[in-house]
């Protein structure tokens, strides 16, 4: 067999194909290679888009819960006097908080403060403190940096200092006062129920021992039982006492009340009659500092709503 004898002129020919053809793996691996770049580079633009958006979110809630924060302690702060707790002080500051923050995430805060701007001297104060304070807070803060979302110290104890006045002060002791005289009159009013009824109750048994038949003392304990009856029936029952009847009545079939009410399936009427007082002092609030017009509707919503 010959071989045959190629010239240098077509050796060098077939050296320069070949280094003009690349394998197939080669330029998969290549392509690879490119579209992991630009993989890896879109995913550093969407992850920093939802940096950017996250922290945007949170210094958006942090500005809306600044100024709610504030509004709230104005409101809280005219009422927590008048709540004469005695026996749990730690419930009674939580509910007159929850329901603070309830009404103001409900009304709205910037509604609220509008509100306040043309309601009353105390409200046009309360609103003018918040916004300063709001927007000294805010100018502290790096809206790129969340760890930066606080309020100082400083800022909490100056706002404060600029809420107190002899004005909210007199506001603040008329709604004490207020509640003072209703929760006196809800105690007179169950004093006096108690000795209409046991002098009922005393009427009734006497006809009842005097009486000469059995028919007879059956008719006197069945008219006992209906002047019983009515007297309950003709009493106009109060705001407070309708709020404290309220939650007795739900504290038999709501698990939770029961639970917080309850002791040895008997009413612990004491705290009953404890946080339904700080639920009239909030609206005492409301109607004193002239927040709303807290007239026969809103009462009856607002029982309705407990």
């Amino acid at each position: 067999m010959k071989i045959r004898q190629i010239s240098d002129k077509e050796y060098l020919a077939a050296i320069q194909k070949a280094n003009q053809v690349k394998p197939a793996s080669i330029t998969e691996a290549a392509n690879l290679e490119g579209d992991k770049k630009i993989h890896d580079q879109n995913k550093l633009l969407r992850e920093a888009a939802l940096n950017t958006t996250i922290v945007n979110k949170k210094w958006s809630d942090f500005c809306n819960d600044v100024k709610q924060s504030l509004l709230s302690e104005c409101i809280y702060g005219l009422m927590e006097d008048a709540f004469f707790y005695q026996h749990n002080k730690a419930r009674a500051e939580l509910i007159g908080r929850n329901v603070v923050n309830n009404y103001i995430k409900e009304q709205g805060t910037t509604t609220l403060l509008k509100k306040f701007e043309s309601k009353s001297y105390v409200l046009s104060e309360f609103a003018r403190v918040i916004e300063e304070s709001t927007q000294r807070i805010l100018e502290k803060c790096d809206k790129s940096k969340p760890d930066t979302f606080c309020i100082d110290m400083e800022d909490r104890d100056e706002f404060f200092n600029n809420l107190k006045s002899n004005d909210a002060d007199e506001v603040a002791t008329a709604i004490k006062m207020r509640v003072s005289d209703a929760l006196d009159k809800f105690i007179q009013d169950g004093k006096d129920q108690r000795s209409e009824l046991e002098d009922i109750l005393t009427q009734t048994q006497e006809k009842i021992d005097g009486a000469k038949t059995e028919n007879m003392k059956e008719s006197y304990n069945m008219l006992g039982k209906r002047k019983m009856y009515v007297s309950k029936m003709k009493k106009k029952k109060s705001v407070l006492e309708t709020m404290v009847y309220n939650l007795a009545s739900k504290s038999f079939t709501n698990q939770a009340l029961k639970e917080a009410y309850c002791k040895d399936n008997k009413l612990d009427m004491d705290s009953i009659v404890e946080n339904c007082t700080v639920l009239y002092a909030f609206l005492e609030t409301l109607n004193t500092a002239k927040i709303e017009n807290v007239n026969e509707a809103f009462i009856i919503k607002t029982l309705k709503e407990m």
